[in-house]
Protein backbone atom coordinates (compact mmCIF):
# COMPACT_ATOMS: atom_id res chain seq x y z
CA UNK A 1 0.00 0.00 0.00
CA UNK A 2 1.52 3.30 -1.10
CA UNK A 3 1.50 6.58 0.83
CA UNK A 4 -0.70 8.05 -1.90
CA UNK A 5 -3.26 5.29 -1.27
CA UNK A 6 -3.27 6.03 2.45
CA UNK A 7 -3.79 9.74 1.83
CA UNK A 8 -6.56 9.24 -0.71
CA UNK A 9 -8.43 6.66 1.36
CA UNK A 10 -8.02 8.79 4.46
CA UNK A 11 -9.86 11.59 2.67
CA UNK A 12 -12.48 9.48 0.89
CA UNK A 13 -13.67 7.07 3.59
CA UNK A 14 -14.98 9.75 6.00
CA UNK A 15 -16.88 11.40 3.15
CA UNK A 16 -18.57 8.09 2.34
CA UNK A 17 -19.09 7.18 5.99
CA UNK A 18 -17.74 3.75 5.02
CA UNK A 19 -16.76 1.08 7.53
CA UNK A 20 -14.28 -0.64 5.23
CA UNK A 21 -12.82 -0.95 1.76
CA UNK A 22 -11.81 -3.59 -0.74
CA UNK A 23 -8.08 -3.27 -1.39
CA UNK A 24 -7.83 -4.38 -5.01
CA UNK A 25 -4.14 -5.09 -5.89
CA UNK A 26 -3.00 -4.17 -2.36
CA UNK A 27 -0.62 -6.44 -0.43
CA UNK A 28 -1.66 -5.81 3.14
CA UNK A 29 -2.57 -2.56 4.87
CA UNK A 30 0.02 -1.25 7.37
CA UNK A 31 -0.88 -0.50 10.97
CA UNK A 32 -0.06 3.18 10.42
CA UNK A 33 -3.16 3.50 8.26
CA UNK A 34 -5.60 2.73 11.06
CA UNK A 35 -7.07 5.01 13.66
CA UNK A 36 -8.18 3.01 16.69
CA UNK A 37 -10.91 5.53 17.49
CA UNK A 38 -12.55 4.90 14.12
CA UNK A 39 -12.80 1.14 13.49
CA UNK A 40 -12.26 0.21 9.85
CA UNK A 41 -12.04 -3.06 7.95
CA UNK A 42 -9.64 -3.47 5.03
CA UNK A 43 -9.65 -6.46 2.67
CA UNK A 44 -6.41 -6.40 0.62
CA UNK A 45 -6.32 -8.57 -2.47
CA UNK A 46 -2.76 -9.83 -2.40
CA UNK A 47 -2.96 -11.74 0.84
CA UNK A 48 -1.78 -10.45 4.18
CA UNK A 49 1.82 -10.56 5.45
CA UNK A 50 1.91 -12.40 8.76
CA UNK A 51 3.06 -9.24 10.55
CA UNK A 52 -0.12 -7.47 9.42
CA UNK A 53 -2.59 -10.07 10.73
CA UNK A 54 -3.15 -8.16 13.96
CA UNK A 55 -4.68 -5.23 12.08
CA UNK A 56 -5.96 -6.76 8.82
CA UNK A 57 -9.21 -8.58 9.69
CA UNK A 58 -10.02 -9.59 6.11
CA UNK A 59 -8.30 -10.51 2.85
CA UNK A 60 -8.93 -12.04 -0.54
CA UNK A 61 -8.16 -15.72 -0.84
CA UNK A 62 -6.43 -17.11 -3.92
CA UNK A 63 -5.41 -20.74 -4.02
CA UNK A 64 -3.06 -21.52 -6.90
CA UNK A 65 -0.87 -24.57 -7.30
CA UNK A 66 -1.71 -26.35 -4.03
CA UNK A 67 -0.45 -29.92 -3.79
CA UNK A 68 -3.33 -31.28 -1.71
CA UNK A 69 -7.03 -30.53 -1.65
CA UNK A 70 -8.54 -28.86 0.25
CA UNK A 71 -6.00 -26.08 0.83
CA UNK A 72 -5.79 -24.33 4.20
CA UNK A 73 -5.99 -20.54 4.37
CA UNK A 74 -2.76 -19.59 6.15
CA UNK A 75 -4.06 -16.25 7.40
CA UNK A 76 -7.08 -17.85 9.09
CA UNK A 77 -5.00 -20.72 10.43
CA UNK A 78 -2.67 -18.26 12.17
CA UNK A 79 -5.48 -15.93 13.26
CA UNK A 80 -8.79 -17.79 13.43
CA UNK A 81 -10.76 -14.51 13.55
CA UNK A 82 -9.39 -13.48 10.16
CA UNK A 83 -12.04 -13.64 7.43
CA UNK A 84 -10.83 -14.79 4.02
CA UNK A 85 -12.94 -14.14 0.91
CA UNK A 86 -12.10 -16.86 -1.58
CA UNK A 87 -11.93 -15.50 -5.12
CA UNK A 88 -11.69 -17.45 -8.37
CA UNK A 89 -13.26 -15.23 -11.00
CA UNK A 90 -12.23 -17.38 -13.96
CA UNK A 91 -13.01 -20.76 -12.42
CA UNK A 92 -15.01 -23.22 -14.48
CA UNK A 93 -15.50 -25.45 -11.43
CA UNK A 94 -16.76 -23.26 -8.63
CA UNK A 95 -17.77 -26.32 -6.64
CA UNK A 96 -14.09 -26.70 -5.74
CA UNK A 97 -13.88 -23.14 -4.41
CA UNK A 98 -17.18 -23.41 -2.53
CA UNK A 99 -16.05 -26.60 -0.83
CA UNK A 100 -12.77 -24.88 0.02
CA UNK A 101 -14.67 -21.97 1.55
CA UNK A 102 -16.82 -24.35 3.61
CA UNK A 103 -13.80 -26.31 4.81
CA UNK A 104 -12.00 -23.10 5.84
CA UNK A 105 -15.04 -21.34 7.28
CA UNK A 106 -14.34 -18.59 4.77
CA UNK A 107 -16.29 -16.23 2.57
CA UNK A 108 -16.65 -16.47 -1.18
CA UNK A 109 -16.76 -13.76 -3.83
CA UNK A 110 -19.65 -14.42 -6.22
CA UNK A 111 -18.21 -12.78 -9.33
CA UNK A 112 -20.05 -13.50 -12.56
CA UNK A 113 -19.67 -10.28 -14.54
CA UNK A 114 -15.90 -10.07 -14.84
CA UNK A 115 -15.33 -6.65 -16.40
CA UNK A 116 -18.13 -7.28 -18.85
CA UNK A 117 -17.29 -10.94 -19.51
CA UNK A 118 -20.08 -13.16 -18.22
CA UNK A 119 -18.76 -16.22 -16.35
CA UNK A 120 -22.00 -17.44 -14.83
CA UNK A 121 -22.55 -19.76 -11.90
CA UNK A 122 -24.29 -22.98 -12.85
CA UNK A 123 -27.55 -24.00 -11.18
CA UNK A 124 -25.67 -26.52 -9.06
CA UNK A 125 -23.07 -23.96 -8.04
CA UNK A 126 -25.80 -21.48 -7.11
CA UNK A 127 -27.53 -24.07 -4.95
CA UNK A 128 -24.26 -25.18 -3.36
CA UNK A 129 -23.49 -21.58 -2.42
CA UNK A 130 -26.92 -21.18 -0.81
CA UNK A 131 -26.38 -24.25 1.36
CA UNK A 132 -22.79 -23.39 2.27
CA UNK A 133 -23.58 -19.91 3.46
CA UNK A 134 -26.88 -20.73 5.13
CA UNK A 135 -24.82 -22.89 7.49
CA UNK A 136 -21.79 -20.62 7.85
CA UNK A 137 -23.98 -17.60 8.60
CA UNK A 138 -26.09 -19.49 11.12
CA UNK A 139 -22.97 -20.50 13.01
CA UNK A 140 -20.97 -17.39 12.19
CA UNK A 141 -19.87 -16.76 15.78
CA UNK A 142 -18.31 -20.21 16.07
CA UNK A 143 -16.65 -20.01 12.65
CA UNK A 144 -15.25 -16.51 13.09
CA UNK A 145 -14.22 -16.43 16.75
CA UNK A 146 -13.65 -20.00 17.89
CA UNK A 147 -10.82 -22.49 17.71
CA UNK A 148 -10.26 -24.06 14.29
CA UNK A 149 -8.83 -27.50 13.60
CA UNK A 150 -8.58 -28.20 9.85
CA UNK A 151 -8.26 -31.81 8.73
CA UNK A 152 -10.00 -33.00 11.88
CA UNK A 153 -9.82 -36.80 12.32
CA UNK A 154 -8.28 -37.25 8.85
CA UNK A 155 -8.94 -40.67 7.34
CA UNK A 156 -7.68 -40.20 3.78
CA UNK A 157 -10.86 -41.47 2.11
CA UNK A 158 -11.66 -38.36 0.06
CA UNK A 159 -13.74 -36.85 2.87
CA UNK A 160 -12.33 -33.98 4.94
CA UNK A 161 -13.59 -32.22 8.04
CA UNK A 162 -12.84 -29.05 9.95
CA UNK A 163 -13.73 -28.54 13.61
CA UNK A 164 -14.78 -25.11 14.86
CA UNK A 165 -15.45 -24.79 18.59
CA UNK A 166 -16.06 -22.14 21.22
CA UNK A 167 -14.59 -22.05 24.69
CA UNK A 168 -16.38 -23.57 27.68
CA UNK A 169 -18.27 -26.22 25.72
CA UNK A 170 -20.47 -23.64 24.03
CA UNK A 171 -20.85 -25.75 20.91
CA UNK A 172 -18.89 -27.15 17.98
CA UNK A 173 -19.49 -27.04 14.25
CA UNK A 174 -17.93 -29.63 11.96
CA UNK A 175 -17.85 -28.72 8.28
CA UNK A 176 -17.42 -31.78 6.10
CA UNK A 177 -16.69 -31.96 2.38
CA UNK A 178 -16.58 -34.92 0.03
CA UNK A 179 -14.38 -35.04 -3.06
CA UNK A 180 -15.54 -38.46 -4.24
CA UNK A 181 -17.91 -38.94 -7.16
CA UNK A 182 -20.51 -41.08 -5.39
CA UNK A 183 -22.70 -41.02 -2.29
CA UNK A 184 -20.66 -41.58 0.85
CA UNK A 185 -21.40 -42.42 4.47
CA UNK A 186 -19.03 -40.63 6.80
CA UNK A 187 -18.36 -41.38 10.47
CA UNK A 188 -17.32 -38.37 12.52
CA UNK A 189 -15.63 -39.25 15.83
CA UNK A 190 -16.67 -37.01 18.72
CA UNK A 191 -14.28 -35.77 21.39
CA UNK A 192 -14.80 -36.98 24.94
CA UNK A 193 -16.54 -33.81 26.10
CA UNK A 194 -19.17 -34.24 23.37
CA UNK A 195 -19.75 -37.96 23.86
CA UNK A 196 -22.00 -37.74 26.91
CA UNK A 197 -25.78 -37.81 27.14
CA UNK A 198 -25.89 -34.10 27.88
CA UNK A 199 -24.73 -33.25 24.34
CA UNK A 200 -27.11 -33.27 21.39
CA UNK A 201 -25.73 -33.65 17.86
CA UNK A 202 -27.45 -32.46 14.69
CA UNK A 203 -26.94 -33.01 10.99
CA UNK A 204 -27.60 -29.38 10.21
CA UNK A 205 -27.14 -29.91 6.46
CA UNK A 206 -30.14 -32.25 6.25
CA UNK A 207 -31.89 -30.67 9.23
CA UNK A 208 -32.19 -33.72 11.50
CA UNK A 209 -30.92 -34.80 14.92
CA UNK A 210 -28.33 -37.59 14.95
CA UNK A 211 -28.02 -40.54 17.29
CA UNK A 212 -24.57 -41.12 18.71
CA UNK A 213 -23.06 -44.54 18.23
CA UNK A 214 -20.21 -46.29 19.98
CA UNK A 215 -17.56 -48.51 18.48
CA UNK A 216 -14.63 -49.64 20.61
CA UNK A 217 -13.54 -46.62 22.62
CA UNK A 218 -14.97 -44.11 20.12
CA UNK A 219 -18.26 -42.28 20.04
CA UNK A 220 -19.28 -41.15 16.59
CA UNK A 221 -22.14 -40.02 14.40
CA UNK A 222 -22.89 -40.92 10.80
CA UNK A 223 -23.91 -38.61 7.97
CA UNK A 224 -24.57 -39.22 4.30
CA UNK A 225 -22.74 -37.03 1.80
CA UNK A 226 -23.70 -36.41 -1.81
CA UNK A 227 -21.04 -36.67 -4.56
CA UNK A 228 -18.64 -33.71 -4.43
CA UNK A 229 -20.77 -32.00 -1.84
CA UNK A 230 -20.87 -31.07 1.82
CA UNK A 231 -22.26 -31.88 5.21
CA UNK A 232 -22.34 -30.16 8.58
CA UNK A 233 -22.60 -31.46 12.14
CA UNK A 234 -23.37 -29.34 15.19
CA UNK A 235 -22.83 -30.53 18.76
CA UNK A 236 -24.24 -28.53 21.67
CA UNK A 237 -25.13 -28.70 25.36
CA UNK A 238 -27.40 -25.69 25.24
CA UNK A 239 -31.13 -25.86 24.98
CA UNK A 240 -31.38 -23.44 22.07
CA UNK A 241 -34.23 -24.32 19.75
CA UNK A 242 -32.82 -25.15 16.32
CA UNK A 243 -36.18 -26.21 14.89
CA UNK A 244 -36.70 -23.23 12.54
CA UNK A 245 -33.23 -23.61 11.06
CA UNK A 246 -33.49 -27.39 10.82
CA UNK A 247 -36.79 -27.06 8.99
CA UNK A 248 -35.22 -24.52 6.62
CA UNK A 249 -32.33 -26.87 5.84
CA UNK A 250 -34.64 -29.86 5.38
CA UNK A 251 -36.55 -27.93 2.74
CA UNK A 252 -33.38 -26.64 1.11
CA UNK A 253 -31.70 -30.05 0.79
CA UNK A 254 -34.71 -32.13 -0.26
CA UNK A 255 -33.57 -31.96 -3.88
CA UNK A 256 -30.07 -33.47 -4.26
CA UNK A 257 -27.38 -31.25 -5.73
CA UNK A 258 -26.90 -33.80 -8.52
CA UNK A 259 -30.37 -32.90 -9.81
CA UNK A 260 -29.30 -29.33 -10.57
CA UNK A 261 -27.85 -28.42 -13.95
CA UNK A 262 -24.11 -28.03 -14.41
CA UNK A 263 -24.48 -26.34 -17.80
CA UNK A 264 -22.63 -23.06 -18.12
CA UNK A 265 -24.02 -21.20 -21.13
CA UNK A 266 -22.22 -18.43 -22.95
CA UNK A 267 -24.22 -15.28 -23.50
CA UNK A 268 -25.00 -14.37 -27.08
CA UNK A 269 -24.05 -10.88 -28.24
CA UNK A 270 -25.69 -8.66 -30.81
CA UNK A 271 -24.04 -6.02 -32.95
CA UNK A 272 -26.11 -2.86 -32.56
CA UNK A 273 -26.85 -1.74 -36.10
CA UNK A 274 -26.89 1.85 -37.22
CA UNK A 275 -30.17 3.70 -37.57
CA UNK A 276 -28.76 6.43 -39.81
CA UNK A 277 -31.20 8.24 -42.06
CA UNK A 278 -30.64 9.91 -45.44
CA UNK A 279 -28.88 13.25 -45.07
CA UNK A 280 -31.21 16.22 -44.95
CA UNK A 281 -28.80 18.66 -43.33
CA UNK A 282 -26.01 20.74 -44.80
CA UNK A 283 -22.72 19.37 -43.57
CA UNK A 284 -19.46 20.71 -44.93
CA UNK A 285 -17.65 17.67 -43.54
CA UNK A 286 -18.93 15.66 -46.52
CA UNK A 287 -16.09 17.32 -48.41
CA UNK A 288 -13.72 15.66 -45.94
CA UNK A 289 -14.71 12.08 -46.73
CA UNK A 290 -12.64 9.63 -48.73
CA UNK A 291 -14.08 6.98 -51.02
CA UNK A 292 -12.79 3.54 -50.14
CA UNK A 293 -12.74 0.94 -52.91
CA UNK A 294 -13.85 -2.48 -51.69
CA UNK A 295 -12.63 -6.00 -52.40
CA UNK A 296 -14.38 -9.25 -53.27
CA UNK A 297 -12.58 -11.59 -50.86
CA UNK A 298 -10.84 -9.60 -48.15
CA UNK A 299 -9.39 -11.39 -45.12
CA UNK A 300 -10.64 -9.88 -41.86
CA UNK A 301 -8.21 -11.12 -39.23
CA UNK A 302 -8.28 -9.41 -35.84
CA UNK A 303 -7.76 -10.15 -32.14
CA UNK A 304 -8.78 -8.31 -29.01
CA UNK A 305 -6.22 -7.03 -26.55
CA UNK A 306 -7.12 -7.66 -22.93
CA UNK A 307 -5.52 -8.08 -19.53
CA UNK A 308 -7.63 -11.06 -18.47
CA UNK A 309 -8.27 -13.82 -19.14
CA UNK A 310 -5.07 -14.77 -20.96
CA UNK A 311 -3.66 -18.18 -21.70
CA UNK A 312 -0.69 -17.68 -19.36
CA UNK A 313 -2.92 -17.38 -16.29
CA UNK A 314 -6.01 -19.16 -17.57
CA UNK A 315 -5.16 -22.06 -19.91
CA UNK A 316 -8.87 -22.67 -20.61
CA UNK A 317 -9.54 -19.01 -21.46
CA UNK A 318 -11.01 -19.94 -24.85
CA UNK A 319 -14.02 -21.36 -23.00
CA UNK A 320 -15.03 -17.93 -21.74
CA UNK A 321 -17.15 -15.51 -23.73
CA UNK A 322 -14.34 -13.02 -24.20
CA UNK A 323 -14.26 -10.55 -27.05
CA UNK A 324 -17.25 -9.91 -29.27
CA UNK A 325 -19.62 -11.83 -31.51
CA UNK A 326 -19.71 -10.59 -35.08
CA UNK A 327 -22.92 -11.34 -37.03
CA UNK A 328 -21.38 -14.33 -38.80
CA UNK A 329 -20.24 -16.01 -35.54
CA UNK A 330 -22.18 -18.33 -33.22
CA UNK A 331 -20.57 -17.09 -29.98
CA UNK A 332 -18.24 -14.36 -28.71
CA UNK A 333 -14.58 -14.86 -29.55
CA UNK A 334 -11.40 -12.94 -28.86
CA UNK A 335 -9.85 -13.96 -32.18
CA UNK A 336 -11.68 -13.52 -35.48
CA UNK A 337 -10.78 -14.66 -38.97
CA UNK A 338 -13.05 -14.70 -42.01
CA UNK A 339 -13.29 -13.63 -45.64
CA UNK A 340 -15.56 -10.66 -46.36
CA UNK A 341 -17.02 -9.09 -49.46
CA UNK A 342 -16.21 -5.40 -48.99
CA UNK A 343 -18.52 -2.88 -50.66
CA UNK A 344 -17.22 0.58 -51.52
CA UNK A 345 -17.91 3.07 -48.72
CA UNK A 346 -17.05 6.57 -47.55
CA UNK A 347 -15.07 7.42 -44.43
CA UNK A 348 -13.96 10.69 -42.84
CA UNK A 349 -10.38 11.57 -43.67
CA UNK A 350 -9.94 12.82 -40.09
CA UNK A 351 -11.67 12.35 -36.75
CA UNK A 352 -14.58 14.72 -36.14
CA UNK A 353 -13.25 17.99 -34.71
CA UNK A 354 -14.48 20.20 -31.90
CA UNK A 355 -15.47 22.83 -34.46
CA UNK A 356 -17.53 20.33 -36.45
CA UNK A 357 -19.25 19.09 -33.31
CA UNK A 358 -20.03 22.66 -32.27
CA UNK A 359 -21.67 23.26 -35.65
CA UNK A 360 -23.74 20.13 -35.10
CA UNK A 361 -24.89 21.32 -31.68
CA UNK A 362 -25.98 24.67 -33.11
CA UNK A 363 -27.78 23.09 -36.07
CA UNK A 364 -29.48 20.27 -34.19
CA UNK A 365 -30.03 21.63 -30.70
CA UNK A 366 -28.79 18.29 -29.39
CA UNK A 367 -28.43 17.86 -25.64
CA UNK A 368 -27.63 14.46 -24.12
CA UNK A 369 -29.68 12.83 -21.38
CA UNK A 370 -26.76 13.34 -19.01
CA UNK A 371 -24.34 16.27 -19.21
CA UNK A 372 -21.89 14.56 -16.88
CA UNK A 373 -18.40 14.92 -18.43
CA UNK A 374 -19.96 15.90 -21.76
CA UNK A 375 -17.40 18.04 -23.63
CA UNK A 376 -15.75 18.74 -20.30
CA UNK A 377 -12.74 20.30 -22.05
CA UNK A 378 -14.96 23.08 -23.45
CA UNK A 379 -15.50 26.42 -21.71
CA UNK A 380 -18.50 28.45 -20.50
CA UNK A 381 -20.43 25.24 -19.95
CA UNK A 382 -23.57 26.90 -18.62
CA UNK A 383 -26.85 26.82 -20.46
CA UNK A 384 -27.53 24.71 -23.53
CA UNK A 385 -24.51 22.88 -25.03
CA UNK A 386 -24.92 24.84 -28.27
CA UNK A 387 -23.82 27.95 -26.36
CA UNK A 388 -20.65 26.42 -24.96
CA UNK A 389 -17.32 27.56 -26.39
CA UNK A 390 -14.25 25.70 -27.57
CA UNK A 391 -10.80 26.75 -26.35
CA UNK A 392 -9.28 28.53 -29.35
CA UNK A 393 -6.33 26.16 -29.61
CA UNK A 394 -8.60 23.11 -29.81
CA UNK A 395 -11.07 24.03 -32.56
CA UNK A 396 -9.45 21.71 -35.10
CA UNK A 397 -8.52 19.01 -32.58
CA UNK A 398 -10.57 15.80 -32.33
CA UNK A 399 -13.73 16.13 -30.29
CA UNK A 400 -13.43 13.93 -27.19
CA UNK A 401 -15.37 13.54 -23.95
CA UNK A 402 -18.31 12.20 -25.94
CA UNK A 403 -20.16 8.93 -25.38
CA UNK A 404 -21.20 6.66 -28.22
CA UNK A 405 -24.71 8.11 -27.90
CA UNK A 406 -23.25 11.57 -28.59
CA UNK A 407 -21.22 10.27 -31.53
CA UNK A 408 -24.21 8.49 -33.05
CA UNK A 409 -26.36 11.59 -32.65
CA UNK A 410 -23.84 13.54 -34.72
CA UNK A 411 -23.57 10.82 -37.36
CA UNK A 412 -27.34 10.31 -37.62
CA UNK A 413 -27.99 14.03 -38.02
CA UNK A 414 -25.84 14.06 -41.14
CA UNK A 415 -27.01 10.70 -42.51
CA UNK A 416 -23.80 8.95 -41.56
CA UNK A 417 -22.83 6.27 -39.07
CA UNK A 418 -19.82 5.04 -37.15
CA UNK A 419 -17.51 2.81 -39.21
CA UNK A 420 -17.73 -0.90 -38.72
CA UNK A 421 -14.72 -2.50 -37.13
CA UNK A 422 -13.81 -4.30 -40.35
CA UNK A 423 -14.14 -1.09 -42.35
CA UNK A 424 -11.75 0.74 -40.04
CA UNK A 425 -9.26 -2.12 -40.32
CA UNK A 426 -9.65 -2.29 -44.09
CA UNK A 427 -8.63 1.36 -44.34
CA UNK A 428 -5.83 1.21 -41.75
CA UNK A 429 -4.29 -1.91 -43.32
CA UNK A 430 -4.53 -0.54 -46.88
CA UNK A 431 -7.06 -3.09 -48.04
CA UNK A 432 -5.53 -6.14 -49.63
CA UNK A 433 -2.02 -4.99 -48.70
CA UNK A 434 -2.76 -6.24 -45.17
CA UNK A 435 -0.30 -3.79 -43.62
CA UNK A 436 0.10 -3.64 -39.86
CA UNK A 437 0.07 0.16 -39.93
CA UNK A 438 -1.35 2.73 -42.34
CA UNK A 439 2.16 3.53 -43.62
CA UNK A 440 3.49 -0.03 -43.83
CA UNK A 441 4.63 -3.09 -41.94
CA UNK A 442 6.73 -1.57 -39.14
CA UNK A 443 5.80 0.83 -36.37
CA UNK A 444 7.46 4.24 -36.62
CA UNK A 445 7.07 6.50 -33.59
CA UNK A 446 8.11 9.53 -35.65
CA UNK A 447 4.86 9.26 -37.62
CA UNK A 448 2.55 9.64 -34.61
CA UNK A 449 2.18 12.09 -31.71
CA UNK A 450 4.63 11.88 -28.83
CA UNK A 451 3.46 9.51 -26.12
CA UNK A 452 2.61 10.80 -22.63
CA UNK A 453 2.91 8.54 -19.57
CA UNK A 454 2.34 10.86 -16.61
CA UNK A 455 -0.71 12.09 -14.76
CA UNK A 456 -1.29 14.98 -17.15
CA UNK A 457 -3.04 14.24 -20.44
CA UNK A 458 -1.41 15.44 -23.66
CA UNK A 459 -2.86 18.39 -25.55
CA UNK A 460 -4.35 17.08 -28.77
CA UNK A 461 -2.93 18.73 -31.87
CA UNK A 462 -5.08 19.67 -34.85
CA UNK A 463 -6.23 16.89 -37.15
CA UNK A 464 -3.94 16.42 -40.14
CA UNK A 465 -0.81 17.32 -38.17
CA UNK A 466 0.73 13.91 -38.81
CA UNK A 467 0.20 13.39 -42.52
CA UNK A 468 3.01 10.87 -42.70
CA UNK A 469 0.77 8.49 -40.74
CA UNK A 470 -1.93 8.44 -43.40
CA UNK A 471 -3.20 5.33 -45.11
CA UNK A 472 -1.02 5.01 -48.21
CA UNK A 473 -3.83 3.54 -50.30
CA UNK A 474 -6.84 5.60 -49.20
CA UNK A 475 -5.24 8.84 -47.92
CA UNK A 476 -7.12 8.67 -44.60
CA UNK A 477 -5.24 10.31 -41.72
CA UNK A 478 -4.94 10.21 -37.92
CA UNK A 479 -5.73 6.52 -37.61
CA UNK A 480 -3.05 5.45 -35.13
CA UNK A 481 -1.59 6.71 -31.85
CA UNK A 482 -3.73 9.85 -31.71
CA UNK A 483 -7.12 9.24 -30.07
CA UNK A 484 -9.03 6.00 -29.71
CA UNK A 485 -11.81 5.82 -32.31
CA UNK A 486 -15.21 4.19 -31.85
CA UNK A 487 -16.42 1.50 -34.22
CA UNK A 488 -19.04 -1.17 -33.45
CA UNK A 489 -21.16 -1.57 -30.34
CA UNK A 490 -22.06 -5.03 -29.00
CA UNK A 491 -24.53 -5.95 -26.26
CA UNK A 492 -25.47 -9.10 -24.40
CA UNK A 493 -28.14 -9.59 -21.76
CA UNK A 494 -26.07 -7.82 -19.12
CA UNK A 495 -23.52 -5.46 -20.64
CA UNK A 496 -22.59 -3.46 -23.71
CA UNK A 497 -19.18 -2.60 -25.09
CA UNK A 498 -17.64 -0.55 -27.87
CA UNK A 499 -14.76 -1.68 -30.04
CA UNK A 500 -12.08 1.01 -30.03
CA UNK A 501 -9.37 1.30 -32.65
CA UNK A 502 -6.02 2.95 -33.17
CA UNK A 503 -4.78 3.48 -29.62
CA UNK A 504 -3.92 6.92 -28.31
CA UNK A 505 -1.02 9.17 -27.39
CA UNK A 506 -1.61 8.60 -23.69
CA UNK A 507 -0.14 5.43 -22.18
CA UNK A 508 -0.60 5.46 -18.37
CA UNK A 509 1.89 3.39 -16.42
CA UNK A 510 1.78 1.50 -13.13
CA UNK A 511 3.13 3.09 -9.96
CA UNK A 512 6.31 1.01 -9.93
CA UNK A 513 8.06 -1.33 -12.34
CA UNK A 514 7.20 -4.25 -10.05
CA UNK A 515 3.44 -3.67 -10.38
CA UNK A 516 1.35 -5.10 -13.23
CA UNK A 517 0.00 -2.45 -15.57
CA UNK A 518 -3.77 -2.74 -15.21
CA UNK A 519 -4.55 0.19 -17.47
CA UNK A 520 -6.44 -0.12 -20.76
CA UNK A 521 -4.02 -1.89 -23.16
CA UNK A 522 -3.05 -0.14 -26.38
CA UNK A 523 -4.02 -1.48 -29.81
CA UNK A 524 -1.91 0.43 -32.31
CA UNK A 525 -1.69 -2.03 -35.18
CA UNK A 526 -4.52 -2.74 -37.60
CA UNK A 527 -4.95 -6.36 -36.51
CA UNK A 528 -5.96 -5.54 -32.92
CA UNK A 529 -8.88 -3.81 -31.25
CA UNK A 530 -9.91 -3.25 -27.65
CA UNK A 531 -13.36 -3.58 -26.11
CA UNK A 532 -14.42 -0.64 -23.97
CA UNK A 533 -17.01 -1.64 -21.36
CA UNK A 534 -19.95 0.75 -21.34
CA UNK A 535 -21.24 1.90 -17.94
CA UNK A 536 -23.19 5.13 -18.47
CA UNK A 537 -23.05 8.13 -20.78
CA UNK A 538 -21.10 10.18 -18.26
CA UNK A 539 -18.72 7.40 -17.29
CA UNK A 540 -18.06 6.42 -20.90
CA UNK A 541 -16.89 9.89 -21.93
CA UNK A 542 -13.12 9.97 -22.10
CA UNK A 543 -10.61 12.71 -22.99
CA UNK A 544 -8.75 10.22 -25.20
CA UNK A 545 -11.68 8.69 -27.15
CA UNK A 546 -13.09 10.32 -30.28
CA UNK A 547 -14.71 9.15 -33.49
CA UNK A 548 -14.94 9.53 -37.23
CA UNK A 549 -17.92 8.79 -39.46
CA UNK A 550 -18.55 6.47 -42.38
CA UNK A 551 -21.33 6.04 -44.91
CA UNK A 552 -22.44 3.20 -47.13
CA UNK A 553 -22.55 4.25 -50.77
CA UNK A 554 -25.47 1.85 -51.17
CA UNK A 555 -27.15 2.15 -47.74
CA UNK A 556 -29.33 -0.93 -48.12
CA UNK A 557 -26.17 -3.00 -48.62
CA UNK A 558 -24.34 -1.90 -45.49
CA UNK A 559 -24.14 -5.47 -44.20
CA UNK A 560 -23.38 -7.22 -47.49
CA UNK A 561 -19.90 -7.89 -46.20
CA UNK A 562 -21.13 -9.95 -43.30
CA UNK A 563 -23.93 -11.66 -45.17
CA UNK A 564 -21.75 -12.80 -48.02
CA UNK A 565 -23.67 -11.04 -50.77
CA UNK A 566 -22.08 -9.83 -53.97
Amino acid sequence: MYNADITTLGETIPELNADGFNGDTMYGVPKAFYNCSKPLVAAPEGGVPTAFLSNNPMSWGYFFGYSHFPPVAKAKFLESRHMVQICARWSLDRTAELLTAFFNGAGYVVWENVWGIWNAMTEREDETAKRVFAILRKFGTIVSTGRWTPYYALKGDGVFASAFSLEENAGSLYTVISTVQEDTTYELPLPADESGHDVRVFDVYHGVELQKQTGGNTTFVKVTLEPRALGAIYATKTGNDLSPFLNEMQAMTTKPLAKYSTTRKLLQQQLIRSNSTPNTHNDSSWDGMARVTGAANWWFNVSGVQIEPVSTWTPNFAQFGTGVQFPWENRPWNNHSTRLFMQDFLIDKHPVTNAQYSSFLKASGYSPKSLDRFLMHWENRGGAPASWTIPAALEQSPVVNVAIEDAKAYANFYGKRLPHDWEWQYVASNGENYDAYPWGAEFDSAKVPKVSHGKELPTLSAVGSYQRSRSTKFQVEDLVGYVWQMTDQFCDAHTCGILLRGGSSYHPMSATHSDPNWYFPQALDAQHHNRFLMISEGYDRSPMVGFRCAKSITPSREFDAVEGKA
